[in-house]
Parts: C-alpha cells; structure tokens; sequence
C-alpha cells in the first residue's frame, strides 16, 4: 500500500553542551538563559519512494542490497545515486568489509553482545519507511528557515535510526574496540576510533531505537543524545520521540 501509515512527533530540547560519558539529567533545572525546544511531526514515506510516491529501485525486492535477479537499482532512497546503497554496508563474498543493518533482538550473542550482521538473512533489517526533520527551525513568517537536516528510517524490525549525512551504518558498541571494556583487544582501537560494529570513521549514525511496542525491548522513553566528541562532530542535543499513530504491521 503506497501511503503515509504513521507519523512520529520529535521533540528537539536544547539542553546545552554535555561531557562525554556524562549521563542525561534526570531532572530539569532552571537556567539563565531561555533555551530553545521545539516539537517536530515527522512524516513518514515508504521506502522506494520519492515524497510524491513515485517509485524508484526495485520495490519488489525486500533487501536494500539485492533481492531480485533482474534489479538493477537498489535505492531505498530518493536522496540515494542510482547505484549506490545508504542502509549499510554489504561487500558478498568479503565479511571483513559488511556491515548490514542489524535487528537488535537477533545479532546478538547469549549474553546480550552486540554482533555483527554480514549476509543478509533474519539478523538483517530492511528500510521500511523513511523521513527528513531539521534540529534548527527559524519562524518568520512566510521567511521561515529549516537548518541542520536530519534523516530518519523506521526498518522492518520496528527500529528507527536517525543519520545526518543519510548513509546510514551499523552504530552499535564494540567493546573489544574500546580500552576502558574488560573485553579491549590492545590495539584494536586504532582501526576503530569511535568502538562502532562499522569502525568506518565517517560513521554517525543513532541507533537502533526500538518502536515496536511488539518487542521486548521497547522503551515508552525514548532519548537521542547527538553528542559532539573528536572523532564525531554533533550539536550536542537531546531530544525525546514516540508514536502519534501506530502503523499496521506493529500492532
């Protein structure tokens, strides 16, 4: 069915800059100056298509990365190239170098460790809606201004990613990158800065954020923390999202 099934309303809080590792506050306090919030409908199109519901790639293959014998485009999206693929990273043949989209429930191990997903199958996700929403809104009328665009993508495990540059990777912790984890591997950090499944360094993207209500990991309280570090550049702000209307397939 090639229409909008759902929104999500984003709310964007200015909470000021924040140390890395430090955790959200738990509690508003008053400042002395006015921060700016604002409350975002993010509207929802279906992947494989434009904002008019124009189809483009191959609508019937499942995965963004093959599918179908005689698909010869595999855009997911409209902000994509015609031969190239923003959800992932897939290389057949060469795991080293595959990264796909991963369900959060099923790529990982018994104890709950992140692993990574590099053929496609039931620990791969697919994109199954996509949308744009900006941090920064000037009104002024009719001169209104939107600044620092922002991609989001609810996939077919019910899980919504956000991305500033629209190429969207595997974002999850790997322990045995980072040297304060009792798993570290001396020296792994150097080919993994940012300890992400995809140690690639132009790696920024947020999630996965579960929405399903479905899953077992669902959280009613969502936050998003696009945190500025050394190896990340972010705006070092906070917001909160959820549903205004659930789409079919999660109910």
């Amino acid at each position: 069915m090639r229409k909008l099934l759902s929104f999500l309303v984003i709310a964007l809080l200015f909470i000021g800059s924040m140390p890395i590792g430090t955790a959200l506050p738990k509690k508003a306090k008053a400042t002395t100056e006015n921060k700016k919030a604002t409350m975002i409908v993010l509207k929802l199109y279906p992947a494989h298509s434009t904002r008019e519901y124009k189809v483009i790639g191959c609508d019937t293959a499942d995965f963004a990365y093959g599918g179908s014998d005689t698909c010869l485009d595999y855009r997911s999206f409209p902000w994509e190239r015609k031969g190239t693929n923003n959800w992932g990273r897939y290389s057949p043949g060469d795991p080293a170098n595959s990264f796909l989209m991963p369900n959060l429930t099923k790529a990982r191990d018994m104890g709950g460790t992140p692993k990574p997903v590099t053929v496609p199958g039931d620990m791969a996700t697919y994109p199954k809606f996509w949308g744009e929403f900006y941090l920064d809104v000037n009104p002024d009328g009719s001169k209104s201004q939107e600044l620092l665009k922002w991609y989001a993508v609810l996939d077919s495990a019910g899980q919504v990613w956000f991305d500033p540059d629209g190429q969207f990777n595997d974002p999850r912790y790997q322990g045995s990158a980072d040297p304060q984890s009792p798993t570290y591997i001396p020296g792994s950090i150097t080919s993994n800065v940012m300890a992400r499944i995809d140690p690639i360094k132009s790696n920024n993207t947020q999630g996965p954020y579960i929405i399903n209500q479905n899953n077992s990991d669902y959280k009613d309280r969502v936050y998003v923390w696009d945190r500025n570090t050394e190896w990340k550049i972010g705006t070092d702000r906070t917001f909160r999202f959820g549903w205004v209307d659930l789409p079919e397939y999660a109910r």
